[in-house]
């Protein structure tokens, strides 16, 4: 059986990028957390923005009654 040792490397190989893949993804949401905490500790407190979108809240006008 000629072929049997060649689906054994196929599944040490597979393994292998299996766990490669991971170790890269682990990694990648590493460095994600790191700049995301980094970018919050950057932002000003208090700077006039309503939320995510980065707009200024507008105030509405009220007229004064007599």
């Amino acid at each position: 059986m000629p072929w049997l040792h060649l689906v054994f490397e196929a599944w040490e190989d597979y393994k292998q990028t299996r766990k490669r893949e991971t170790k890269e993804r682990e990694q990648e949401e590493r460095e994600a957390k790191k700049s995301a905490k980094v970018d919050l500790e950057n932002e000003a407190p208090g700077d006039g923005t309503d939320g995510e979108d980065g707009k200024k809240k507008k105030r509405k006008k009220h007229k004064h009654k007599e």
